[in-house]
C-alpha cells in the first residue's frame, strides 16, 4: 500500500506544479448586433430598465441612461424594450459610478483565458471605431468586443 500511496502523492504534486492559467472575467451583454464584454469589476449592478425613464436612481442621485452602442449600426437599435437591462458601471474599482449603460440583454458572466483576448492593435477584423473597444475574443464563432466603460463619453 505504501508504494501506491507514494505514486498518488507524486502524481498530485506534479499536477500542482503546473502554472496557473490567467483568466479575465467579463459580463457579456448584447446591444444591437454586437456582443460586448465588460470587465466584471466595472459592473456595480444590473437592473431591469424601465421603458419610459431616461434616469436611474443610484446612491441618492439620478444617473442618465446611455446606450452602450459601439457603432452607428448599433445606435439605430436603441428602441426601448421591456427586456432591456441597465448596467451601472464604473471606470475602475475605486471610482464612483461612471455611467448607466443600456443593453438589450445581459447574457452571461464568463471567464476567458487572458491569452485569448486580442488587443485592438492586433485585430484584423472590422473593428468598431468606438474608442471604448479595447479588444476582442471569439465565443461560439462570433466576436465579443471587450469594452472599457471609462472610454464611453459621459452623457450630457
Amino acid at each position: 500500500m505504501t508504494t501506491m500511496f507514494r505514486s498518488i502523492v507524486s502524481t498530485a504534486a506534479r499536477h500542482r506544479a503546473r502554472p496557473p492559467v490567467e483568466r479575465s472575467t467579463f459580463v457579456m451583454a448584447q446591444h444591437g448586433p454586437f456582443r460586448l464584454a465588460i470587465p466584471v469589476e466595472c459592473v456595480l449592478r444590473v437592473e431591469r430598465a424601465t421603458t419610459a425613464s431616461a434616469l436611474v436612481p443610484f446612491g441618492g442621485a439620478m444617473l442618465p441612461v446611455h446606450a452602450l452602442a459601439i457603432s452607428e449600426e448599433a445606435e439605430g437599435c436603441h428602441t426601448r424594450h421591456p427586456d432591456d437591462r441597465v448596467l451601472i458601471l464604473r471606470a475602475h474599482a475605486a471610482a464612483p459610478p461612471h455611467l448607466v449603460g443600456l443593453v438589450h440583454a445581459v447574457l452571461d458572466v464568463v471567464a476567458v483565458e487572458t491569452v485569448l483576448v486580442r488587443p485592438r492593435s492586433m485585430l484584423t477584423e472590422d473593428v468598431p471605431a468606438h474608442p471604448a473597444v479595447r479588444g476582442m475574443f471569439p465565443r461560439m464563432d462570433s466576436p465579443v468586443w471587450v469594452i472599457d466603460p471609462a472610454r464611453f463619453p459621459r452623457p450630457a
